[in-house]
């Protein structure tokens, strides 16, 4: 994941968007307790020029994509990097909340080393529950399910 996240943040780079991780990657980048993993990464990039909305389309196209709606009426453009699905999804929020409800994460590949903002875990929690998928719902409780056996597992009975 490490190397298509590297990929990503080249493009973003490049087309001068600030984006930031959300949803399960954001989580499994954190380290969150789940077994699940990612099957895509979701990106949020607030204020979207024309250019970059053009060079989204152009990696769109070219990975096979059609451009979606997401929730609220937010514009998802989708595109492989590796084989892994990449979400861009233009974000209603401002560049300010992005900053607020994220940390910067150092990640380093075999020969780079790079910077990703990912949303904290509460709020990437709040942003996946709001979409009121059963998947969602299935994976807080795979969540809580896998905190407990942690906490069961630190459990010593004496005597």
């Amino acid at each position: 994941m490490k190397r298509v996240l590297y990929k990503l943040d080249c493009l973003c780079n490049d087309l001068k968007m600030e984006y930031m991780v959300t949803g399960t990657a954001a989580l499994a980048i954190t380290g969150f307790p789940t077994y699940t993993k990612p099957q895509d990464i979701d990106i949020l990039v607030t204020n979207m020029t024309d250019h970059q909305k053009e060079e989204l389309l152009k990696q769109e196209f070219l990975s096979g994509l059609e451009t979606k709606e997401y929730k609220d009426s937010q514009t998802c453009f989708g595109l492989y990097i590796c084989g892994v699905k990449i979400n861009v999804i233009e974000s209603t929020y401002t560049r300010d909340y992005l900053l607020e409800t994220s940390n910067p994460i150092v990640l380093k590949t075999d020969k780079e080393r790079f910077c990703v903002n990912v949303q904290k875990t509460r709020h990437a929690l709040e942003e996946k529950m709001k979409l009121g998928r059963p998947k969602d719902k299935d994976f807080l409780l795979d969540v809580i399910s896998n905190l407990m056996d942690i906490n069961n597992a630190k459990v010593v009975k004496c005597g």
